[in-house]
């Protein structure tokens, strides 16, 4: 209220201008994801802490990706904090300006020339907030608007590529979701719904993905954007896709009239290239190597393949590393079916030190299993290990007294070498009465 008083008594015209500009870029908050809801989708300021958590918590071997990842990603954050804390959107740009363009519009105390002055500066000040960005001033400049950071996520199934990618986003940007609950700083394409190779239909996918990036970047410039699957587009898809970003061979995004800042955002585009070469262990330059030389032989006429070579190899998982996944998933199930039966159960669930690695070994012996990495550990642990573990829950809740009410009894998982199967059974800990007392 008092900035609004302040611009009010003002008698020169360019001051009341500018006064007005800076009011609303100073007040903006960041930006909103328009599509869904009118929420926020403000950046976290801690975000390579959250994203170290998540990835140890979640994630089991790729030390050389993460390596990388957390490399690149931490000079990113950096750039942009050293810029703004919070930077203005090109929202609030726009609103900015036909906000002043509006009060200009109407004075009748400012002759044409001032209002001429006061415009160019306020354009030069907005042309200042567009090249905080990376985008060019104006179509003379020289400046080479600068290209987002650009990650190519490659490997085989289930070894944690799109979990990646998401926790990336996540990092990023407060928990705040859309009605779906998807975070609205997050844009991500399955590009299998754009594989067609009819000419009709790449016209129309580009012009689909050039919309909703549009739309998406307008509102919330600092963005993760991830393109799955890209290994299935045609080769014009890859291009049209990548000059979004890269500035070369197609025009400037706009989104309702205004231009849309494409170098502040996080692009990560996954695949499976390379996958078949790749093994436990590789060094990253023989990894890197392999799936170069596979997105060199799938884009033959491809103009922006050399770009696929920002490459993040991700490996087929060891034992070892499936092993992880399988202690990861059981403490997972856990949680799950500690909401479920809460009430009447509040024990927890036990394993033998071997589960684990019997699992992870199982999974690895068997090919449906491996080739699915880590979701066939997952595959197991939901059906065969909860299975053998609600059985012997149900029978352990089904024998509670009615003056009792809930068991805190454990769930124990062991190994059965001889049948060749893990089984549950109940161990006992306390009562109720007992369990209050400790």
């Amino acid at each position: 209220m008092q900035r609004a008083r302040t611009c009010g008594i003002m008698g020169n015209g360019i001051q009341r201008g500018l006064c007005l500009l800076l009011g609303v870029l100073m007040s903006a908050h960041a930006a909103f994801c328009p599509s869904w809801t009118s929420s926020q989708c403000p950046l976290a300021d801690n975000t390579m802490t959250r994203f170290e958590t998540e990835l140890t918590e979640n994630m089991a071997g790729q030390p050389q990706a993460f390596f990388a990842i957390r490399k690149v990603l931490a000079q990113n954050v950096a750039k942009f904090a050293d810029r703004n804390p919070n930077p203005p959107s090109m929202l609030s740009a726009t609103r900015a300006w036909k906000k002043l363009d509006n009060a200009v519009s109407i004075s009748t105390v400012i002759d044409a020339n001032t209002t001429s002055r006061a415009a160019a500066l306020v354009e030069n000040t907005l042309d200042y907030t567009m090249s905080y960005f990376g985008r060019k001033s104006s179509p003379a400049s020289p400046k080479t608007p600068d290209r987002p950071l650009f990650m190519h996520f490659s490997g085989p199934t289930g070894v944690g590529k799109s979990m990646t990618a998401d926790v990336i986003a996540r990092s990023m940007f407060q928990s705040t979701f859309n009605s779906a609950q998807e975070l609205c700083g997050r844009l991500s394409f399955l590009m299998n719904d754009f594989a067609s190779q009819k000419p009709s239909d790449i016209k129309r996918n580009l012009a689909e993905i050039r919309k909703k990036v549009a739309e998406q970047l307008y509102h919330c410039p600092r963005s993760v954007l991830i393109f799955d699957e890209v290994q299935a587009v045609p080769e014009e898809v890859l291009d049209g896709t990548i000059d979004i970003f890269d500035h070369e061979g197609s025009a400037p995004l706009h989104f309702d009239g205004s231009p849309v800042v494409t170098s502040s955002c996080v692009v990560i585009v996954i695949s499976d290239m390379g996958s078949t070469k790749l093994s436990p262990g590789m060094d990253r330059i023989a990894a890197r190597h392999a799936v170069e030389q596979d997105a060199q032989e799938r884009f033959t006429n491809s103009r922006k393949k050399a770009l696929l070579n920002n490459v993040v190899p991700f490996l087929p998982l060891s034992v070892e590393d499936l092993a992880q996944v399988a202690v990861m998933e059981l403490k997972q199930l856990n949680g799950r079916l500690a909401r479920e039966y809460r009430g009447v159960w509040g024990g927890t669930i036990t394993w033998q030190k071997e589960v684990p690695s019997w699992l992870a070994e199982r999974c690895h012996d068997e090919l449906t299993c491996y080739d699915d990495g880590g979701r066939g550990v997952e595959t197991v642990v939901t059906h065969e290990v909860q299975s053998v573990v609600e059985d012997a829950l149900l029978e352990e809740c089904s024998q509670v007294s009615a003056s009792d009410k809930v068991s805190y009894n454990n769930i124990h998982i062991s190994v059965d070498e001889g049948a060749g199967e893990v089984t549950a059974a109940v161990d006992t800990v306390f009562d109720k009465k007992e369990f209050k007392e400790l």
